[in-house]
């Protein structure tokens, strides 16, 4: 991953400095979750943990909307 990349976390529309945690009952919301320089986003619910491909852009930003 470029070192210029960044994630931002949004929960209820409100940035957060954490993922919530997979039992907080937030879903990631897929339609509304994106990222720049064609980049994808995709969340795995079984390791709670997100999956990005095509992330090796110079400054590539990512937005995970919970």
């Amino acid at each position: 991953m470029n070192e210029d990349a960044l994630l931002a976390v949004y929960i209820e529309d409100v940035f957060s400095d954490t993922v919530p945690n997979k039992t907080s009952g937030y879903i990631f919301d897929n339609q509304k979750s994106s990222c720049t320089n064609d980049a994808t986003i995709r969340w795995d619910n079984s390791s709670w943990a997100p999956i990005i491909t095509g992330m090796d852009t110079f400054k590539t930003t990512c937005n995970f909307i919970f």
